[in-house]
């Protein structure tokens, strides 16, 4: 999802907002399309929780400090996340894990 103009203003608040529209209107493009496959995906533990954390708008470094691992740790463990749910970039990947119920 993009927004383009002459002058865009878009409020630090309101971004993790918009990211959360993004990713509920990716996945719902997905199921109209019935694009994606249902093969069961398991994920980890620690992958669930740093798919939710990404899901809620919150920072590599944020997601890093809540389960005590580094921005580098946290961005290893959505990698794995993108290659299991077979999704190029984190809003894709957040839509996908709630289309799938992974996360809520």
């Amino acid at each position: 999802m993009s927004f383009v103009g002459s002058h865009l203003e878009i409020a630090p608040e309101h971004r993790g907002m918009l990211t959360l529209v993004a990713s509920y209107a990716f996945g719902q493009a997905l199921l109209v399309r019935s694009q994606g496959s249902d093969r069961p995906v398991v994920l980890s533990p620690r992958e669930r929780e740093t798919l939710q954390g990404a899901a809620e708008g919150k920072t590599d470094w944020e997601i890093g400090e809540i389960m005590g691992i580094s921005e580098h740790g946290v961005d290893s463990h959505l990698r794995c996340v993108r290659a299991k749910l077979g999704t190029r970039n984190r809003a894709q990947a957040v839509a996908e894990g709630l289309r799938r119920g992974l996360i809520q």
